[in-house]
């Protein structure tokens, strides 16, 4: 297996495997590569497309780069692609002269694991909550918000953590009523 960056003749297999596993819209996507395309990466098996990565400058914590998503196909999990993909990946971020990337990890366990075993820290756990659910007395609940954003119809709240605590993930959806809770990893290049 081979990486390498995406050229604009392997976008739309990428834009098929950011829609299969991925959530990027197609406009976002593009647009995203046309001003990010040093940090979109593949992995190809024999000249075939089988995982993509990208990210861009994140500009609420200048400096960094948000690696916005990643994904293979299913049947190469867990066969170290992921782990190449993403080493290239850093590889290219350490181009640009950032020290560190960022990233929201999905929910589970598995790509939890995936982030820590490729050396990626929790320094924040990340709840959505639906401004009419979140309960009035939330700041009264004992959490340390870092942060706090109005999204519109939603409210996003932050908690700094230092590690993987998924009790505190659950008691934090609990309490709050979150849609999602997902730690925000870091990784220092």
């Amino acid at each position: 297996m081979e990486t390498h960056h995406l050229q604009p003749a392997d976008l739309e297999a990428a834009f098929a495997i950011n829609e299969e596993y991925l959530s990027a819209p197609r406009d976002e996507f593009f647009r995203w590569y046309g001003a990010n395309a040093d940090l979109f990466v593949g992995i190809f098996d024999q000249g075939t497309l089988i995982g993509i990565c990208y990210g861009m400058d994140w500009p609420r914590q200048p400096g960094y780069v948000i690696l916005e998503g990643i994904a293979t196909q299913y049947h190469y999990w867990r066969s170290g692609a992921g782990s190449q993909l993403i080493a290239f990946f850093e590889a290219q971020v350490r181009q640009r002269g950032r020290p560190a990337v960022t990233l929201g990890s999905a929910a589970d366990l598995k790509t939890e694991n995936f982030y820590l075993k490729n050396g990626y820290l929790p320094v924040r756990l990340c709840a959505k909550v639906r401004r009419q659910s979140l309960p009035s007395n939330y700041l009264q609940m004992g959490y340390e918000f870092c942060e706090i954003r109005d999204e519109g119809e939603d409210v996003v709240v932050y908690v700094a953590t230092t590690v993987r605590d998924k009790q505190i993930q659950a008691k934090l959806r609990d309490d709050l009523g979150a849609q999602e809770v997902i730690f925000i990893m870091a990784k220092a290049l």
